[in-house]
């Protein structure tokens, strides 16, 4: 018998409840030599103050490298913040719309079930029957605008036994009446299942518990789609940025040398720009080669 709370699984009583920027790091002891300075591959590297470059990234693209500056790999570092964060959420909302999916098809379920169980009482088969229940309290629920009706069935021994109707009643009952009920055995105990047989006129869509559920799943969609197009947003956003940037510097996999695709000049390690008249970088002291 559908229990009184929301909506849920059907129990064994029948009961249905609702259930960077760049780091720059200094020692703090710093020695300083006068005018002693090591140089390697073209990088002037002054003893005692260490500068920490971001040297720039290679990508390929068929056969085509791209290279991207150190500015650009921040970037890139930023935005794999942001996706990573909204896959999480983009997950977590998942999981709940997938939750409020199998409570709409529980309540699918579960309304055929019963469907089928008051054919098999009304025609007495095997131990099924249809008998008398007493009223004991209606149970209003405002989202629905509908109400479920608690009876009590008398049992062969002991205390009565209490069963629930689906949300499914308009108006209230006048306590102690009476009302049928199908039921999965006539000599009725505590596992016996039951329903009333009025349910049998009542179409799945103005079931309140379904109504509840697809009201539900309709909540879990808006702000599942909303990750869903930040997360598409994201990706197609750090694609198209990728293929722009790529016009500043690439590299031609069947030859040695950098061809730059604007008359601009970049750094090579930390991509700051380069004036044609400089041969050292002015932000890392590297060597700027043409």
């Amino acid at each position: 018998m559908p229990s009184g709370s929301r909506r849920g699984i059907r129990g064994s009583s029948g009961s249905f409840s609702r259930s960077s920027s760049r780091s720059f790091s200094r020692s703090s002891s710093r020695s300083f030599s006068s005018g002693s300075r090591s140089s390697f591959g073209g990088h002037s590297r002054h003893i005692g103050g260490h500068y920490h470059h971001h040297h720039p990234i290679r990508l390929r693209f068929g056969r085509r490298y791209y290279v991207y500056s150190s500015g650009t790999t921040s970037g890139l570092t930023i935005v794999g913040v942001f996706l990573f964060f909204a896959l999480i959420f983009t997950l977590g909302f998942g999981v709940s719309r997938g939750a409020a999916k199998d409570e709409l098809a529980l309540v699918e379920e579960e309304y055929y079930y019963y469907q089928n169980m008051i054919t098999l009482a009304e025609s007495r088969t095997g131990t099924y029957a249809v008998v008398d229940a007493k009223v004991v309290q209606n149970e209003y629920d405002p989202e629905v605008d509908k109400y479920r009706l608690i009876y009590e069935l008398e049992k062969t021994f002991g205390f009565p036994e209490e069963g629930y109707t689906y949300l499914t009643y308009e108006t209230s009952h006048s306590i102690n009446s009476t009302i049928k009920v199908a039921v999965t055995n006539y000599n009725i105990d505590n596992e016996t299942d039951s329903i009333d047989v009025n349910f049998k006129y009542i179409a799945l869509e103005d079931v309140g518990e379904y109504q509840l559920a697809k009201k539900d799943l309709r909540s879990a969609n808006i702000p599942f789609i909303i990750c869903i197009l930040v997360d598409v947003a994201i990706i197609g956003g750090t694609i198209f940025y990728l293929i722009k940037k790529k016009e500043v510097e690439e590299v031609d996999s069947n030859s040695s040398t950098t061809q730059t695709t604007s008359s601009e000049r970049y750094c090579s390690y930390c991509g700051s720009h380069l004036d044609d008249s400089v041969s050292k970088c002015p932000g890392c002291g590297a060597s700027a080669k043409r």
